[in-house]
Protein backbone atom coordinates (compact mmCIF):
# COMPACT_ATOMS: atom_id res chain seq x y z
CA UNK A 1 0.00 0.00 0.00
CA UNK A 2 1.47 3.28 -1.24
CA UNK A 3 1.54 6.06 1.51
CA UNK A 4 2.71 8.78 -1.11
CA UNK A 5 0.31 11.65 -0.37
CA UNK A 6 -2.07 12.32 -3.71
CA UNK A 7 -3.25 16.31 -5.02
CA UNK A 8 -6.46 16.47 -3.33
CA UNK A 9 -7.09 20.39 -2.89
CA UNK A 10 -5.25 23.07 -4.56
CA UNK A 11 -4.87 26.74 -3.29
CA UNK A 12 -4.99 29.79 -6.25
CA UNK A 13 -3.74 33.03 -4.94
CA UNK A 14 -4.25 36.26 -7.36
CA UNK A 15 -2.00 39.11 -6.35
CA UNK A 16 -1.75 38.70 -2.49
CA UNK A 17 -5.24 38.04 -2.31
CA UNK A 18 -6.28 33.96 -1.86
CA UNK A 19 -9.27 33.25 -4.15
CA UNK A 20 -12.00 31.09 -2.70
CA UNK A 21 -12.08 28.77 -5.55
CA UNK A 22 -13.96 25.86 -5.43
CA UNK A 23 -12.73 22.36 -6.05
CA UNK A 24 -12.40 21.24 -9.54
CA UNK A 25 -9.15 23.81 -10.32
CA UNK A 26 -7.24 22.59 -13.44
CA UNK A 27 -3.50 23.98 -14.49
CA UNK A 28 -2.23 23.56 -18.25
CA UNK A 29 1.00 24.90 -17.35
CA UNK A 30 2.34 25.76 -20.83
CA UNK A 31 5.51 24.83 -22.32
CA UNK A 32 6.56 23.19 -25.55
CA UNK A 33 4.06 21.44 -28.00
CA UNK A 34 5.00 18.87 -30.86
CA UNK A 35 3.43 18.22 -34.08
CA UNK A 36 4.46 15.22 -36.15
CA UNK A 37 5.84 16.65 -39.63
CA UNK A 38 4.29 14.31 -42.66
CA UNK A 39 5.71 14.08 -45.62
CA UNK A 40 4.13 12.53 -48.58
CA UNK A 41 5.76 9.28 -48.41
CA UNK A 42 7.02 9.20 -44.67
CA UNK A 43 6.95 10.55 -41.53
CA UNK A 44 9.64 13.75 -41.19
CA UNK A 45 9.74 14.06 -37.27
CA UNK A 46 8.38 16.59 -35.19
CA UNK A 47 7.87 20.54 -35.17
CA UNK A 48 7.39 22.46 -32.16
CA UNK A 49 5.91 25.40 -31.04
CA UNK A 50 5.01 27.70 -27.70
CA UNK A 51 1.88 26.73 -25.72
CA UNK A 52 0.19 28.97 -23.32
CA UNK A 53 -0.53 27.81 -19.74
CA UNK A 54 -4.20 28.18 -18.83
CA UNK A 55 -5.65 27.79 -15.29
CA UNK A 56 -9.70 27.22 -15.27
CA UNK A 57 -11.15 27.63 -11.82
CA UNK A 58 -14.19 28.67 -10.23
CA UNK A 59 -14.22 31.33 -7.46
CA UNK A 60 -17.26 31.48 -4.80
CA UNK A 61 -20.10 34.03 -5.44
CA UNK A 62 -20.34 36.06 -1.86
CA UNK A 63 -21.49 39.45 -0.88
CA UNK A 64 -17.70 40.35 -1.34
CA UNK A 65 -17.46 39.32 -4.92
CA UNK A 66 -18.15 40.64 -7.73
CA UNK A 67 -17.67 40.95 -11.24
CA UNK A 68 -15.86 44.08 -11.02
CA UNK A 69 -13.03 41.57 -9.35
CA UNK A 70 -12.56 40.32 -12.48
CA UNK A 71 -11.05 42.42 -15.35
CA UNK A 72 -11.08 40.39 -18.85
CA UNK A 73 -7.19 41.83 -20.57
CA UNK A 74 -6.01 43.00 -17.02
CA UNK A 75 -2.66 41.52 -16.08
CA UNK A 76 -2.20 39.56 -13.22
CA UNK A 77 0.22 36.69 -11.95
CA UNK A 78 -0.59 33.79 -9.76
CA UNK A 79 0.16 31.05 -7.77
CA UNK A 80 -1.29 27.19 -7.95
CA UNK A 81 -0.42 25.82 -4.51
CA UNK A 82 -1.46 21.72 -4.57
CA UNK A 83 -1.67 20.01 -0.80
CA UNK A 84 0.69 17.69 -2.00
CA UNK A 85 3.76 20.61 -1.40
CA UNK A 86 3.90 21.50 -5.69
CA UNK A 87 3.90 25.31 -6.45
CA UNK A 88 3.15 26.95 -9.94
CA UNK A 89 3.29 30.45 -10.34
CA UNK A 90 2.84 32.50 -13.48
CA UNK A 91 3.32 36.19 -14.39
CA UNK A 92 1.60 38.23 -17.03
CA UNK A 93 -1.32 36.30 -17.17
CA UNK A 94 -4.89 37.47 -18.48
CA UNK A 95 -8.29 36.89 -18.00
CA UNK A 96 -9.43 35.85 -21.41
CA UNK A 97 -12.92 36.42 -21.20
CA UNK A 98 -15.58 38.26 -19.39
CA UNK A 99 -16.21 35.79 -16.15
CA UNK A 100 -19.44 33.95 -16.34
CA UNK A 101 -21.87 33.47 -13.20
CA UNK A 102 -22.94 30.27 -11.93
CA UNK A 103 -24.85 28.69 -9.57
CA UNK A 104 -21.03 27.66 -7.81
CA UNK A 105 -19.47 30.72 -8.54
CA UNK A 106 -17.19 33.13 -11.14
CA UNK A 107 -16.07 30.43 -14.00
CA UNK A 108 -12.49 32.01 -14.70
CA UNK A 109 -10.35 30.97 -17.52
CA UNK A 110 -6.55 32.79 -17.78
CA UNK A 111 -4.10 32.33 -19.78
CA UNK A 112 -0.38 33.17 -20.09
CA UNK A 113 3.16 32.54 -20.15
CA UNK A 114 4.23 29.20 -19.43
CA UNK A 115 4.42 28.34 -15.47
CA UNK A 116 7.04 27.82 -13.99
CA UNK A 117 7.08 24.91 -10.94
CA UNK A 118 8.94 27.06 -7.76
CA UNK A 119 8.41 23.94 -5.14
Amino acid sequence: MSTTRRLGKVTIKLGSSRLESMPGATLDVGGETATTVIGSNEILGPSSAPKQSVLNCTVSHGTQTGVGDFKAGQLISYVFETDTGQVYACGNAWLTNPPVLGNEGWSLVYEGIPCEEVR
